[in-house]
């Protein structure tokens, strides 16, 4: 594909995935729409074909075109990985990878194997390659967090907010602070923001640990000079709020 065709495509997948309900009550309906379906179908015939025929030549599965699509389906209600498609330099081909590698994953196959060749063209050109699993991600993260301020329902936390964590990051930070479940878990409102902060980076645009992890498989929060800055930060956070629950018991 040249270069006019590429941004063409990448502006309609943007166009497209904006066009996806943020309400979850609505997101499962939507792909019943015209819009839903045409996007199905997009899916199944651009990156299903040749993503189900790489993993079937691979493993000796049977997967079909319409099972890429179902779980890019799927995954697409978790607004992180939207998020970041949208900041690759080419959408298409992230989203391809990062379906690939599920596909995989299911098959049991190793999540870091190399790209097939028939693949491998699409995921050149500096793409910005996810590096793991969400759920991954999400482990390494409250391993981060714990090294700096172990906290109760810290894991409960993070992965709720893997999983909501969008480009309009306020609602999430308010989402989150209100959320009674989360509160249940031990962790005060303020808590809950300081983890916000460092798992998906503040609302002026700090470092994400989440982040990190997901497109840098060498990430170390530790030797980035803005995520460890924002894990001192949280750490001083989690430290500042127990003073104060200290205070008021005492």
């Amino acid at each position: 594909m040249d270069e006019q065709g590429e941004a063409q495509g990448a502006e309609s997948l943007a166009e497209l995935l904006r066009a996806i309900p943020d309400d979850p009550s609505e997101y499962g309906p939507w792909w019943a729409t015209e819009a839903g379906q045409e996007f199905y179908e997009l899916l199944t015939v651009r990156i299903g074909a040749p993503i189900s025929a790489a993993v079937n030549k691979l493993y000796g599965v049977d997967y079909e075109p319409a099972d890429v699509a179902n779980t890019a389906v799927t995954l697409l209600c978790q607004d992180l990985l939207p998020r970041y498609i949208l900041k690759a330099k080419r959408p298409w081909a992230y989203l391809a990878t990062v379906l690939k590698r599920e596909l995989m994953k299911d098959a049991g196959a190793h999540f870091r194997e190399d790209l097939t060749e028939d693949m491998a063209t699409a995921a050149t050109d500096g793409m910005m390659l996810p590096s793991m699993t969400i759920s991954e991600a999400v482990d390494l993260t409250v391993a981060a967090l714990t090294e700096q301020a172990p906290a109760p329902g810290l894991r409960t936390v993070v992965s709720y907010l893997a999983d909501r964590g969008s480009s309009r990051i306020s609602h999430v930070y308010s989402q989150a602070a209100a959320d009674p479940g989360l509160q249940a878990e031990g962790l005060t409102r303020n808590e809950i923001l300081a983890v916000a902060n460092a798992v998906l980076g503040s609302r002026r645009g700090g470092a994400s640990v989440i982040a990190g992890f997901l497109t840098d498989p060498a990430f170390n929060p530790q030797q980035s000079l803005p995520h460890r800055k924002a894990l001192k930060k949280y750490r001083a956070r989690m430290e500042k709020t127990a003073q104060h629950q200290e205070a008021l018991v005492g």
